[in-house]
């Protein structure tokens, strides 16, 4: 197994993770009704390296641990890399973690059926959400690559699919190699 198998293998293994928990599993308080920014660990069956990710909990999620939440799962971009570990927060400088940790937005999002898991990306991440899309057709209710750039031959496998996908691209990446 490749680095590339194994990280499609931990978001695969997160998303059933989040879709399979209750929130007990989680070790909630019984009580909060606030959001929560869960960081849980990851150990690679590649070569034991000890990663750490985020989960979080949308206000509510206990109050109404029946209703099926949907899961976006978002891949961070070359920018918000760091080593899984004390670095971790990095991930919290863009995307959907931002707004909803730390500019405090609604973002309900979090327990699902499989038809409603959601992923998107943003720069380098937005590439690997092309690309996990394209191995993967049929796991994502649809897809979302901010900045992103999708090589034409990960295309064939989400038109036969019919994946549902939103691209954003703009010349605002400061990141971008294609910003002159």
């Amino acid at each position: 197994m490749n680095k590339v198998s194994e990280q499609i293998t931990l978001c695969i293994a997160v998303i059933l993770f989040v879709a399979g928990c209750s929130s007990t599993e989680m070790n909630r308080p019984a009580a909060d009704t606030e959001p929560q920014l869960l960081r849980l660990n990851y150990q690679s069956s590649i070569d034991d390296t000890r990663r750490q990710y985020f989960v979080y909990l949308p206000a509510g999620y206990q109050q109404n641990s029946a209703k099926k939440w949907p899961v976006m799962l978002f891949l961070h971009g070359n920018g918000e890399r760091g080593n899984g570990l004390d670095e971790l927060d990095y991930t919290l400088i863009h995307g959907p973690l931002y707004e909803a940790w730390v500019q405090k937005r609604d973002l309900p999002f979090i327990k699902t059926d499989a038809s409603r898991v959601y992923l998107t990306g943003i720069s380098y991440g937005g590439f690997g959400s092309w690309y996990m899309a394209s191995k993967h057709p049929h796991l994502f209710a649809a897809v979302v690559p901010v900045v992103g750039w999708g090589h034409p031959d990960l295309m064939p496998p989400l038109a036969r699919a019919q994946t549902p996908l939103w691209v954003f691209a703009a010349g605002r990446d400061s990141a971008s190699e294609f910003n002159t």
